[in-house]
């Protein structure tokens, strides 16, 4: 008994001396430190919890741990331990945990409406989005139930229904031609915006939705907690279109967006009579 117990232990310390760390991905001049040396961090190279990382500005390493088979990114610059990023990364991942909850339960009637989901679910996104918003990365907005909205604002020129997102908007004409809006985000996690354009000559159904000039023709903006983002065109925006900026809490398809939009608007009477709340502001410019 004595002798299993003594292997056991054996067997436990050579499990804990045996590294379960190793370098998934890292930009080209990222460094490991240890036991006084440095090498460049690899793809595959194993690392020990008390072992350093040498991050230069602007780049970053990811460390696979084998106990748990997660991934753990850095999120800033310096020299670093292989425990204090992967705690670091912990606590970055459990705020944006509850920054997501604390989201999705801002949104009434159990997240969906005759039959829609205000939020569905899709596969993984670029890597860039992953940073920026990870655990929200594979969620967003209902393509047809925002444009069904969408094209009621457009048709009845009201959004008091809808529930407004905290931030800071202004917006309007340049000293010369042009046009600008500013938006300041007061909130804990991002939010995702884009400006559409309505033709309304004539305003009718058969007008044209397009994306604005001031718009972002690939994906949504996204604006951090503590940012603000300003864009400005020096062209002055056509008296026969009507330029709206629509911001939620998490992305969407803008294609998709303006096409179920014009769907909705070709056929009005498609379009939900019931009130829908979940954070969404549309906003005329």
């Amino acid at each position: 008994m004595k002798k299993l117990l003594t292997l056991l232990v054996f067997m436990a310390c050579i499990t804990a001396i045996r590294a379960h760390y190793s370098i998934h991905s890292a930009s080209k001049d990222v460094l490991i430190e240890s036991g006084g040396k440095q090498a460049p961090a690899k793809p595959g190279i194993e690392v020990k919890a008390n072992d350093y990382l040498i991050i230069p500005e602007g780049q970053e390493v990811e460390i696979y741990n084998d106990l748990d088979k997660n991934i753990y990114k850095s999120l800033s610059s310096g020299k670093i331990s292989v425990t204090r990023l992967m705690i670091d990364a912990k606590k970055m991942a459990s705020n944006n945990n509850k920054n997501v909850a604390s989201r999705l339960s801002l949104a009434k009637n159990s997240n969906s409406v005759e039959g829609e989901k205000i939020y569905t679910e899709k596969g993984m996104v670029r890597r860039s989005l992953a940073v920026f918003d990870p655990e929200a990365e594979n969620i967003q907005i209902n393509s047809k139930t925002l444009g069904q909205l969408i094209a009621n604002f457009i048709l009845n020129h009201d959004s008091s229904n809808f529930q407004n997102v905290d931030v800071e908007l202004t917006n309007g004409k340049l000293d010369t031609e042009g046009y600008f809006f500013r938006v300041v985000n007061n909130q804990d996690f991002p939010v995702y915006f884009n400006v559409m354009k309505f033709d309304l000559m004539p305003e009718t159904p058969d007008g044209k939705m397009e994306i604005s000039v001031l718009g972002q023709p690939d994906g949504n903006y996204v604006l951090l907690p503590g940012q603000a983002i300003t864009r400005e065109t020096f062209s002055s925006l056509p008296e026969d279109e009507r330029h709206f900026l629509v911001m939620t809490h998490f992305r969407y398809e803008l294609d998709e967006v303006i096409e179920e939009t014009a769907n909705s608007l070709s056929n009005p009477d498609s379009i939900p009579s019931s009130s829908l709340s979940f954070p969404l502001l549309i906003k005329s410019l």
